[in-house]
């Protein structure tokens, strides 16, 4: 009896889910663990050692390529390429497929577009559209590449926050299709109500986060920041320590690891950050729960913050400036605050008693769950298989039990959906965005 098939291709950089680091890879975790839930057969491709739920998995690389991801485009390009040129092998051969849904940043959609041969392909937006900086100067350099995307009769797109899609350059927005939060596993974290003297950060440690903002304003408060997460790639603190040591470090010339030396090197040395590395599981849990709070004081326009979302839901307020993502996730004065410059920032996370643990947790429950994000994921698919669904109409059966079997009510809806999206595959699909999504 039919199911629906997705192919899930994950990035070739880390293991699904990640054992630190590793924010897409928890969401590509979460998102198959809830189509599984729902009775969809799901076909993994991603690194080897990768424990997903799915019915099938498929490797092209057996171990993690993350150490290269910050490599010049000339030695890390190899990687993602062959990845996904396996992945397209592997996926044509199969031949079952009702969707692609690819996490693979800027390569995915350059070598899925155009292939009519394939199934139709849904692309999520994990990351920024260009570098932050050219960003802050009103330019975005994959305005080409979009435009050419556009083009595809079967690539479509999802962004992650309203604030993204906004952001998307104009011929992608043709593209996009949906605005879908992330979700987490909110049953597998506990709430700590006891707080300890100190403020946290953990993920990505790089300029656009404004981790020296966190430690200055932590310092004038009286208090430690204590940051968790890799640099320039590296993810073992002795190693780090070396390269910082180094006459000539070969990490040098990259932009995080000169962020990390200039500006949080010298306050980790004063004692000011209390840098621990990279941190998972249970540890990473007890870190951000007993904290008083979650800094988070971006300098750009984040898409969206996997972070913030492990902070609340361990029952932690989060301060953060008011940009990208962020008035999308932190309801002000009930599980965080919102700054408009780095004077409300500080007076804010003076404040941040006042937030209830319990609330905190309550906003992730309501609508940043994985069961919540995989429910607006199923309605997409559903949208954009409809647009590829052969007519006449599927016949559609019961299960010998005379239940309804799991995926019929997809399957109904996407045969009384055919018959009305027969329309030119060319136009603008931002007439059917269908949020963004506010996951409620």
């Amino acid at each position: 009896m039919k199911r629906l098939h997705i192919a899930m291709v994950a990035p070739a950089w880390l293991t699904v889910p990640a054992q630190g680091y590793g924010g897409t890879e928890s969401v590509i975790d979460n998102l198959c663990r809830g189509l599984d839930e729902t009775g969809v057969h799901v076909e993994f491709f991603g690194v080897e050692g990768s424990r997903t739920p799915a019915q099938r998995y498929h490797w092209t690389y057996q171990t993690e390529q993350y150490e290269h991801l910050n490599d010049p485009m000339f030695d890390a390009a190899s990687i993602p390429l062959a990845h996904l040129l396996e992945c397209l092998e592997r996926i044509q051969r199969r031949g079952k497929f009702d969707l692609i849904h690819d996490h693979n940043t800027l390569f995915g959609p350059a070598v899925f577009a155009g292939r009519d041969d394939l199934p139709p392909v849904l692309h999520t937006l994990h990351g920024a559209f260009s570098s932050p900086e050219r960003l802050a100067q009103g330019w975005n350099d994959t305005d080409p590449m979009f435009t050419a995307l556009a083009k595809s009769k079967k690539l479509y797109f999802n962004a992650i926050s309203r604030s993204q899609a906004n952001l998307a350059p104009m011929p992608l927005r043709k593209r996009i299709v949906a605005a879908i939060h992330h979700g987490i596993d909110v049953a597998s974290h506990r709430v700590y109500t006891q707080k300890d003297g100190y403020f946290v950060n953990v993920g990505r440690i790089a300029a656009d986060k404004g981790i020296h903002v966190a430690a200055d304003v932590a310092a004038r408060l009286g208090s430690s920041l204590k940051l968790g997460g890799v640099v320039a790639g590296m993810c073992d603190v002795a190693q780090i320590k070396a390269e910082l040591g180094a006459a000539a470090s070969r990490f040098a010339k990259k932009a995080d690891f000169a962020y990390f030396r200039d500006y949080v090197a010298p306050q980790w040395t004063a004692g000011a950050i209390d840098y621990l590395g990279p941190v998972g599981g249970q540890a990473k849990d007890e870190l951000i729960g007993r904290a008083k709070a979650f800094l988070m004081p971006v300098q750009w326009d984040e898409p969206f913050g996997v972070a913030v979302l492990d902070a609340l839901v361990v029952g932690t307020p989060v301060v953060a400036m008011r940009r990208g993502s962020m008035p999308e996730i932190i309801e002000h004065g009930v599980n965080g605050f919102l700054a408009n410059t780095p004077e409300e920032f500080a007076r804010y996370a003076a404040r941040v008693d006042e937030i209830d643990p319990a609330a905190c947790r309550r906003s992730v429950e309501e609508r940043f769950s994985y069961q919540v994000m995989t429910r607006h994921y199923l309605d997409t698919y559903e949208r954009v298989v409809a647009r590829h669904a052969p007519t006449p109409a599927l016949s559609l059966k019961s299960s010998p039990l005379g239940m309804p079997y799991a995926g019929q009510a997809f399957y109904e809806k996407l045969s009384k959906a055919a018959s009305k999206t027969k329309q030119a595959l060319s136009e603008d699909l931002s007439d059917e965005f269908i949020g963004p999504q506010d996951n409620r």
